[in-house]
């Protein structure tokens, strides 16, 4: 009955399989009934080896795919064919988790912390920002010479750090280590790179004891509120044991403080809502860069240009330093409240946009594939900085001009709280897509 329906050649690209030797190249032109009747057989075959009916006799006949064939059928990577997705972060048990004593404990640790040398002394003096540079300089041509010949700092040299004694290898040591030192696609740390995780876990040491100092500023703010409250309430159960009746004097001066709420009322509540801001929410810290809207449904149009960085925190205020021009501005914690505040530096990585203008005949043949292979070749190229390719695709095509319109969107390593290192790699690449372009001879003349 098979036989009997109509047939049809199934379509085979040859360019995706590759073939040995041993093998012959299938034909695409089945005319003869002997071919069509072994085709039948070879199909019904396969069902009875889906239905777990295997023939002893066809085991030895069947032939194995080499593995050349196999990884050519399969995607060149898996996981970008799927939806890109994150983990969710897994919270801790915070209930009870932390006493007086653990308080106490962690504020005599940070009075022992060596500021001179936050590191260690074999890293060197690290008293300022210079000093910390050039003694991490110091140590990249140190460990370089485990290495003799080359100028770069082999990868596998820092990982030692996440061994133990027993030559076993902590798999939480070597996740921040690569957070902290991302390699390049070779494996290796230049100069800078190594200069640059060095200085930024010098900054966030400083805000660390910066925020450690503020945060002990607002506790005694909020004690000495506290106080006031208990000592109010002292005074009215220490005339209550005297035979006095202080509710007498309260309801005397009821009048008194009706008046005042009127005055003072909106007042008390924003100042309320600004402690409850800063105590509870805590949004942000000292030094991170923020972007506060009018209206929590507010678009964050332009929104790195319109940045704030956090100088001082305080239980009523905050001072802000305009990022474009370094302008101080004092805030009510208050005003904060209703607002919508993004905190750039909570961020761990950033999403940069890139529009290109290209001509038409990027759809011609394989232009289009081969363009975005050279633009993943280039994000591959540099792991330490790009983490993968968000989307490439056609936003609007002008067949009156000839051009095409594309948007890029590549996921940075960088947060935006490095505003200026992301907008360098930005321009680095849409450069390389320009020239990526000419090289393919898809640019548009025109725009």
């Amino acid at each position: 009955e098979k036989s009997e329906k109509p047939w049809k050649a199934p379509q085979v690209q040859l360019e995706d399989l590759q073939f040995s030797n041993e093998e012959q190249q299938p034909s695409n032109n089945l005319t003869s009934i002997n071919e069509r009747d072994n085709l039948c057989k070879s199909e019904q075959q396969e069902e009875n080896d889906d239905n777990g009916n295997l023939d002893p006799n066809s085991v030895a006949s069947m032939k194995v795919l080499p593995s050349s064939v196999i990884l050519k059928r399969q995607p060149s990577s898996l996981k970008d064919q799927l939806d890109r997705w994150e983990e969710p972060d897994d919270k801790p048990n915070e209930i009870g988790s932390i006493s007086i004593d653990d308080i106490l404990k962690f504020y005599q640790a940070t009075e022992f912390m060596h500021l001179d040398y936050p590191f260690s002394e074999s890293f060197g003096k690290a008293g300022n920002r210079d000093e910390m540079i050039g003694s991490a300089q110091a140590t990249f041509n140190r460990l370089t010479k485990l290495a003799p010949g080359s100028r770069m700092l082999p990868y596998s040299i820092l990982e030692a750090a996440t061994k133990d004694d027993d030559g076993s290898e902590k798999l939480e040591k070597k996740e921040l280590l690569n957070y902290l030192f991302q390699p390049d696609a070779g494996g290796n740390l230049s100069l800078v790179s190594f200069v640059q995780s060095c200085d930024w876990v010098y900054r966030q040491l400083r805000y660390f004891f910066a925020s450690v100092g503020n945060t002990r500023v607002i506790d005694r703010q909020v004690e000495m509120i506290i106080n006031i409250i208990f000592g109010f309430l002292l005074f009215l159960m220490v005339l209550s044991m005297l035979k006095f009746d202080p509710w007498t004097l309260l309801v005397s001066m009821s009048t008194l403080l009706v008046t005042a709420s009127f005055a003072v009322g909106s007042t008390c509540a924003k100042a309320i809502e600004g402690v409850l801001v800063v105590c509870i929410r805590r949004p942000f810290d000292i030094g991170d860069r923020i972007v506060i809207a009018g209206t929590p449904h507010d678009p964050n149009l332009d929104s790195i240009q319109k940045s704030w960085f956090v100088e001082n925190i305080t239980l009523l205020s905050t001072t802000l330093r305009f990022a474009s021009s370094g302008e101080i501005a004092v805030i009510g914690n208050g005003s904060l409240a209703d607002t919508r505040i993004t905190n750039l530096k909570r961020t761990k990585m950033s999403v940069i946009m890139i529009d290109l203008t290209l001509n038409i005949s990027l759809h011609n043949k394989e232009n289009l594939k081969e363009y975005k292979g050279k633009i993943d070749d280039y994000i591959s190229s540099y792991p330490n900085i790009w983490e993968g390719v968000n989307f490439f695709r056609c936003e609007n095509i002008d067949t009156r001009l000839g051009v095409v319109y594309y948007r890029l969107a590549v996921r940075c390593r960088v947060s935006w709280q490095n505003a200026k290192r992301v907008y360098g790699h930005k321009a680095d690449l849409h450069k390389f897509c320009i020239s990526a372009a000419q090289q393919l001879g898809v640019e548009s003349k025109g725009a």
